[in-house]
């Protein structure tokens, strides 16, 4: 039996980004309709000649009308600012490019933005779920905040190709399996442009409920949706069997000279030798924040270990399950 946990402990989730077709070609100016990087007359004929319907209005659309959304070319078109694509816009680029007016109604040099990516992840991120046991599936914009110009953003869940969730702002997506199998879930997510991307996990496992008398960790895993570097945010855990609920014990080794995190102890040294030990002790919670201390010194690429145990009501222990931690700073 602990040989079979043993391969259900290791199996890690094959996770695959897929751009969808509307991921568009950057840069992209606001009244820069044909895409030469200038707001010139040119783009002022283009608004006139779409007004009257003899072309597209913008030059990527009319190429690619997948990958550019309605929404997004009258963005594109909408020169001043005032919420419409009309011959107000067009004689405002004829008059800059005249040189008639030096201050910018509208800031045309920003980018318009498209999605460039989007988290999925799963709460029960072992590699598999059990059949009757609700699964839920979470999607994040990388850096989101409230004030984001094009927010809100909305999501629709898929199983399999087949929709399970309508579009809507809500982040997660909770589900029941009643099927042993292989599954693909994916999330489309769309901008208030309707600029999507999405994002996809394959062949997530569905399994019959294995019995485990003993309490056992059979998730560990670093999340943060803003994170810029692997490494950053709080370590979720997940343990399974044994007598429900559990508390975890969290001990640090390798952390020498740091100063004590608040809440936590040094464990007695048996062995002066010893690398210093900081321990939670049980505690309820399964979600660990690493301390600032800790944080800072992984940072400079000194790696720590972390040994993470459960306990169950009954008492009983789970074996020890040993976590490399260390940051890793992504490039760009």
């Amino acid at each position: 039996m602990k040989k079979i946990l043993g391969i259900i402990l290791i199996m890690t989730l094959i996770v695959t980004t897929v751009m969808t077709a509307h991921a568009v070609p950057a840069p992209m100016y606001v009244g820069d309709l044909d895409h030469d990087n200038d707001l010139t007359i040119l783009d002022a004929t283009r608004i006139q000649r779409w007004l009257v319907g003899l072309e597209e209005l913008d030059a990527y659309r009319e190429k690619y009308p997948d990958w550019i959304t309605e929404k997004l070319a009258l963005y594109l078109g909408d020169v001043n600012g005032d919420g419409s694509c009309d011959i107000l816009d067009a004689t405002f680029i004829q008059r800059y490019a005249a040189g008639m007016i030096d201050a910018r109604m509208w800031d045309f040099s920003t980018w318009a933005y498209y999605i460039d990516d989007i988290q999925l992840y799963a709460d029960r991120d072992s590699g598999k779920a059990v059949v009757g046991k609700p699964v839920t599936f979470h999607a994040q914009v990388p850096g989101y905040h409230e004030n984001d110009e094009f927010a809100p953003y909305t999501y629709a869940f898929f199983i399999n190709g087949e929709k399970v969730k309508e579009r809507s702002e809500q982040t997660d997506m909770t589900y029941t399996f009643t099927e042993t199998g292989y599954y693909t879930i994916s999330v489309t997510c769309y901008n208030r442009l309707d600029c999507t991307a999405g994002h996809r996990i394959s062949n997530y496992q569905v399994a019959e409920p294995y019995p485990l008398d003993q309490p056992m960790i059979v998730s560990t895993r670093f999340r943060d949706d803003s994170a810029k570097n692997f490494g950053e945010g709080p370590l979720c855990v997940r343990a399974e069997g044994g007598d429900a609920p559990y508390q975890y014990m969290y001990r640090i080794v390798n952390c020498d000279e740091i100063p004590l995190p608040d809440g936590w102890y040094a464990e007695e040294q048996t062995d002066p030798a010893a690398s210093l030990v900081y321990t939670t002790g049980y505690i309820d919670s399964p979600v660990l924040e690493i301390p600032a201390s800790i944080y800072r010194k992984a940072a400079v690429y000194e790696p720590f270990t972390i040994i993470v145990t459960a306990r169950d009501s009954s008492g009983a222990v789970s074996e020890p399950v040993t976590i490399d931690y260390f940051v890793e700073h992504l490039i760009g």
